[in-house]
């Protein structure tokens, strides 16, 4: 309410009403065009009767140095698909804890890591509105986290390897799949890759993978012979991958490079198309993905007997928890190899001179006092 003496201007803006006032009418008339202008240029008045929606937009701007183009993406995504729906146009004080379990329940079907990236887009725009003394409180303070779903971790199958190979050899996608499926890389990692990262260490040749998703992901690979001849002769500084005109591979030019790729491999297999649709049933798992294939080094180098250590290192995980989980799945090769192993160091180290194997047992000589 507007003190006596002052005057009231008002309009309405995104559908609330706005009110300004002055001592005269020209006053009140000029703090209603700046207040307007404002809010058109998105210089939001910062209080705690903001919107959720307005305080996103700041906060996004205000904070989002040291973080990736691809960190900004993924949250502004999250929050236009999840939560500003529900909230967006509620004030920050308006906020309850029922409205953030609402967002939190509607996820519940979804995987667990979209469960915990909804949790913490919120648990960041409250968390800063706190630190802005526009909020006392956090209104996530007591939800409850569902259990989502767990993506599946798979390698890919034998039938799925032999029409991989088969396209690759002609399909000008086939060598950034092969550098998936015989250097471990992650799909994010492929398009930094330059000529210059194909390198000599310690005498073998490796591919050296700028991974930055943690310390460990920078990491040396060995590049296999087979990979190395099919793979793009660049100079130094050029992309190894990149767009039919040249370009660097961006997610949008991957995921394309990629949907082709497994269209050619579901027509290889055999799969029949109408007006150049494929229709089912198809030959090749639809949701057959990258990441799949780097799935599939992890669990080549177990078949191979490379030391678990080893393998974490050249998978680039921070931690070899990650390694054990692929290395810890059941495995006929895996455990075969394992056999053939430990017969082969049992046989040439523990019984090796035992007089065991020549079938004679020494009995020890006892002597009587």
């Amino acid at each position: 309410m507007a003190r006596q003496g002052t005057v009231t201007r008002s309009f309405t803006f995104n559908g609330e009403r706005k009110y300004v006032y002055g001592k005269t009418a020209e006053e009140a008339a000029a703090n209603r065009a700046l207040l307007m202008k404002e809010l058109e240029e998105g210089r939001f008045i910062i209080d705690k009767k903001m919107q959720v929606g307005q305080w996103v937009e700041i906060a996004i701007e205000t904070y989002r140095q040291g973080n990736t183009d691809k960190w900004e993406k993924s949250f502004k995504s999250i929050m236009n698909r999840h939560v500003l729906p529900e909230i967006g146009k509620l004030r920050l004080e308006s906020v309850l804890p029922i409205h953030c379990q609402k967002i939190i329940n509607d996820v519940s079907c979804r995987s667990q890591s979209l469960i915990d990236k909804v949790y913490l887009c919120m648990s960041f725009i409250f968390e800063t509105a706190i630190d802005n003394k526009l909020l006392y409180e956090n209104p996530l303070k007591n939800i409850k986290k569902p259990k989502g779903t767990k993506k599946e971790r798979r390698s890919i199958t034998e039938f799925e390897r032999e029409i991989t190979l088969r396209v690759a050899e002609y399909h000008r996608a086939g060598p950034f799949v092969l550098t998936i499926l015989f250097c471990g890389a992650r799909p994010s990692e492929i398009y930094k890759l330059q000529g210059r990262d194909i390198v000599k260490k310690d005498g073998v040749l490796c591919l050296h993978i700028r991974g930055t998703k943690s310390k460990a992901a920078d990491r040396y690979v060995p590049l296999p012979t087979y990979l190395f001849e099919r793979l793009p002769k660049v100079s130094a500084f050029e992309y190894i991958f990149t767009s039919q005109t040249g370009l660097p591979l961006n997610e949008s030019r991957k995921r394309r490079l990629w949907n082709n790729f497994l269209r050619e491999m579901q027509l290889t297999a055999g799969c029949h198309t109408y007006r150049n649709t494929l229709i089912p049933p198809y030959p090749i798992d639809p949701e057959l993905q990258p990441y799949h294939y780097r799935h599939t080094y992890c669990t080549d180098l177990q078949n191979a007997g490379v030391d678990i250590r080893i393998a974490q290192k050249l998978m680039g995980h921070s931690s070899i928890k990650v390694t054990a989980e692929i290395y810890s799945h059941n495995n006929s090769v895996a455990l075969n190899n394992a056999e053939a192993l430990i017969e082969n160091y049992i046989n040439s180290n523990a019984l090796k001179n035992s007089d065991v194997v020549q079938g004679v047992v020494q009995i020890p000589q006892t002597t009587t006092k």
